[in-house]
């Protein structure tokens, strides 16, 4: 994942197999504030629209888990610079 820096993006995070993308955009309706892009050996993904997915919160308490954990952690992990 990176983010603009002026007229330079600056990575801010890899996601590995398994991993969640998105998911902001999908609970809170505001710009992205990150851009992914695949590494050399590409990837697989699994796409949900917005409606889908938080149809999944809803029904299964498991994947609404799995998405708070997955930004709390996100959250410790971030930095902020000056």
């Amino acid at each position: 994942m990176s983010r603009a820096d002026g007229w330079v993006q600056k990575v801010v995070g890899k996601e590995e197999a398994g991993g969640l993308i998105g998911e902001m955009a999908v609970l809170d309706p505001a710009p992205r504030s990150a851009t992914v892009v695949a590494g050399a050996d590409g990837t697989r993904v699994l796409r949900l629209n917005g409606d889908a997915f938080r149809h999944s919160l809803n029904l299964e308490p498991a994947i609404a888990d799995g998405v708070i954990r997955a930004l709390a952690q996100r959250l410790r992990g971030s930095t902020v610079s000056p």
